[in-house]
């Protein structure tokens, strides 16, 4: 998985950009394996809209047939990573599962038909 960095007014250190980076290979195992060669692009900023919450990240994947995006607020940079991270998990999760169960849909309904016509 390729992982891009953006900032937008703001400087990061090397310890949050190692953290980011090993957050979003965490996301590879959601990832089927014709996607495993996935884009993620993560784009730090400072976010004064939220109060308390002035970190922002934002998550994006990349992939052929795939274009999630995803954005955590934070006090730390870290926090916000970790929302980011979890809310694009949880969208992976539920997009794999979802292809899981079309396939096995398909089979069932496959099998009926060849039952059927015997």
């Amino acid at each position: 998985m390729n992982v891009n960095f953006m900032f937008k007014g703001v400087e990061v250190s090397q310890d949050v950009k190692d953290y980011a980076e090993q957050k979003a290979q965490m996301l590879s195992k959601y990832l089927s394996d014709k996607l495993q060669d996935a884009r993620v692009d993560i784009e730090f900023s400072q976010d004064g809209k939220h109060s308390g919450q002035t970190n922002r990240v934002d998550m994006v994947v990349v992939a052929p047939a795939l274009d999630m995006h995803t954005v955590g607020r934070g006090e730390t940079m870290q926090a916000a990573i970790d929302m980011a991270k979890d809310d694009m998990a949880r969208r992976l999760r539920r997009k794999k599962r979802k292809e899981t169960s079309m396939l096995r849909k398909g089979g069932r309904m496959f099998k009926r038909v060849l039952r059927r016509s015997k």
